[in-house]
């Protein structure tokens, strides 16, 4: 039973809902349409998917190991077990014998530079998981660390002299002779008093010479460039003995104008991208888009050939020959290619037919089925004549890839000159000794993207000036920064495709947290390319608007505005140095008037004083009690001696 994961989407009652965390009781989810909270118990959960109540969308969490469920470590590990198990498919007829495989491991080792080569039994291991999953890639991700012990058909430190001697004096630019390898060899045996073992002898060096790859030999002997000219003629680097073995990828612009299927207006020339066999010469997928060959094509024909959902010409390879180009080098096509275990080869800069197979099918198609169509433009001036293509074009791009598929079925069936079977039928041969594998489609589109690195930032993610929400992704946030963690998180988006974006939970590798455009009439069926285009239409629009006002039209406002603006400031600045100059003057007379009242009530005191002494005399002198009581005038100095006395407790 497949179970739910936080950002997985399911239908109830025609209600779409998104899961936003799960415990081991409860199960939160909110609708996608508003994002109201609601929970249920997970075993409730359990039970509506099993009774199929609880219809699940897209992609879901299962057992089986999955391209997009790998981390980093896994996808490394994946890949350096491929490619002793892949050296060992090609070279050894015996992959049981240790006589055999163990120099093939420690030619691997050689020429990547592995330091702790694995041993013959670990590599037997890893050989028959691969071939019980029928070359499946995913099977060689570890689920448990159990590497056996290290074994050779010599004593390891016999063993260990051998292939120094062969690393570090064979497999060189000086291109010593194998007699001269067994001399230095056995020398070097008795220089460390190890006589007393086994010493190999010259028959046994030479085997072993001979058993390493030839084009390995050449290129550490010779160089590159005449390994590659030397064995793509005698077909030792890219003669293929089955399907899958290796594909040829290519893009190219069709001969044929296409017309919009509303307006009837010529819309230009479409490009293809194709993925040929090159054993059977077979097509695994053909894309045909307005949109100009990048990264973004490639990875979408890609998913479709790896797919399960196609009926036949489909499944794993294991090399993709392409272009040294920048589409093909991109991140995006490297990651893709590193999750399903396929190896890039690029062609080399002075080899230009290093694909020569799906350059011919280009060619072919063309002579045979794109000019002959309405509205074809042929290859050159001299084959178009006065042929009026812009006249006659009345092909869609949906009737324009009717046409192909049908011409395809002719092609499959058809006598190739190359190898001269008809492809489906060399296929059909192929396939009851190598079977396919294929990988659900939901998967493969989810790591079939381009991958940003952004922050979270209130539920959202912006790339390329578009926002994109969820609210799984809210509360993952919220549980980053609870934690101290960074917001910072694998964003996958599909350049042909803005409507939505899936973002990798960095706490559970497997689930993919899907995001909605926050414009989605905007961004629905919207692609990279067209956003780019139109970005860059409205940019020229805002340029063209500065024209109408004139050369330095805005300079000389944006002047005028500072003038005014300084004009208001220096107006504010008087006003204010005003107030400051009031207050001031207020402030000065009010210490005048300060020291004016207590001068007054200076004087008043000391005139009280003085009358009181003249009063005491005269009663003195003529003993009369009744003069002692003051006159109302002596009162009258009170108001300013109370005055005096408030002033100074305020200072």
């Amino acid at each position: 039973m497949s179970m739910p994961s936080v950002g997985q989407r399911f239908i109830i009652k025609g209600v779409e809902f998104e899961i936003a965390h799960i415990s081991a009781e409860q199960l939160r989810y909110t609708s996608v349409a508003g994002g109201k909270q609601y929970s249920m118990a997970t075993s409730k959960a359990q039970s509506l998917v099993s009774a199929g109540d609880l219809d699940l969308i897209g992609r879901t969490n299962t057992e089986d190991m999955q391209p997009d469920h790998l981390s980093k470590e896994e996808i490394k590990i994946m890949n350096y077990r491929k490619e002793y198990v892949q050296y060992i498919f090609l070279n050894a007829h015996h992959p049981g014998s240790k006589d055999k495989v163990e120099p093939l491991i420690a030619e691997v080792a050689k020429e990547t530079k592995d330091e702790n080569p694995p041993s013959f039994s670990t590599c037997l291991r890893w050989f028959n998981k691969y071939k019980r999953s029928n070359k499946n890639p995913l099977s060689l991700v570890p689920r448990y660390s159990n590497r056996g012990n290290r074994t050779f058909k010599f004593s390891s430190d016999i063993e260990n002299l051998v292939q120094k001697h062969l690393s570090e004096e064979y497999l060189t630019n000086q291109r010593l002779s194998i007699t001269a390898i067994h001399a230095n060899i056995v020398g070097d045996i008795y220089d460390r008093d190890l006589e007393h073992l086994d010493i190999p002898s010259l028959s046994t060096i030479t085997r072993r010479v001979r058993q390493i790859d030839p084009y390995l030999r050449s290129k550490t002997r010779n160089g590159k460039y005449q390994a590659n000219r030397r064995y793509k003629s005698a077909g030792k680097s890219y003669v293929t003995t089955r399907i899958l073995e290796a594909v040829e990828a290519d893009g190219n612009l069709l001969d044929v104008l296409i017309v919009d299927p509303d307006t009837g207006e010529v819309m230009g020339r479409p490009y293809g991208t194709c993925l040929i066999d090159k054993y059977s010469r077979c097509i695994l997928a053909f894309k045909i888009t307005m949109i100009p060959f990048s990264a973004a094509t490639l990875l979408d024909t890609l998913s479709t050939a790896l797919s399960e959902g196609k009926e036949k010409f489909s499944g794993h390879f294991e090399t993709l020959i392409v272009d040294n180009g920048s589409d093909f080098i991109s991140h995006s096509v490297q990651n893709f290619c590193q999750n399903m275990g396929i190896r890039i080869e690029y062609g080399s800069p002075r080899d230009p037919n290093s694909k020569p197979h799906v350059e011919r099918f280009f060619g072919t198609m063309n002579k045979q089925l794109i000019h002959m169509l309405p509205g074809t433009t042929f290859s050159n001036p001299v084959e178009k004549g006065e042929y009026k293509s812009e006249k006659y074009a009345c092909l869609t791009l949906e009737k324009l890839q009717e046409n192909i598929e049908k011409w395809l079925e002719i092609y499959h069936q058809g006598i190739h000159q190359g190898h001269g079977r008809a492809p489906e039928k060399l296929w059909e041969e192929s396939l009851k000794d190598n079977p396919t594998v294929t990988f659900p489609k939901e998967h493969l589109d989810t790591i079939a993207r381009e991958i940003e690195y952004r922050s979270i930032v209130k539920g959202r993610i912006r790339v390329h000036n578009l926002h994109w929400h969820s609210q799984a992704l809210a509360t993952l946030e919220q549980v980053l920064k609870n934690t101290k963690q960074s917001t910072e998180v694998e964003v996958y988006l599909d350049s042909l495709d803005l409507s939505k974006v899936f973002v990798r939970d960095p706490r559970d590798k497997k689930a993919m947290i899907q995001c909605d455009a926050v414009k989605p009439e905007y961004a629905n069926g919207l692609s990279l390319y067209e956003h780019e285009q139109i970005l860059s239409e409205i940019m020229t629009e805002g340029k063209d608007d500065l024209k109408t006002y004139g050369d330095h039209a805005l300079q000389i406002k944006r002047w005028e505005l500072w003038q005014d603006i300084n004009a208001d400031g220096k107006l504010f600045a008087k006003k204010k140095i005003a107030r400051l100059k009031e207050v001031q003057k207020n402030q000065i007379v009010n210490k005048k008037r300060v020291k004016a009242v207590k001068k007054r009530a200076k004087d008043k005191i000391a005139a009280q004083s003085l009358a009181k002494s003249n009063k005491t005399e005269i009663t003195k002198s003529h003993e009369n009690p009744s003069d002692k009581t003051l006159n109302k005038s002596d009162c009258d100095i009170e108001p300013d001696y109370y005055e005096y006395e408030r002033l100074n407790s305020a200072e």
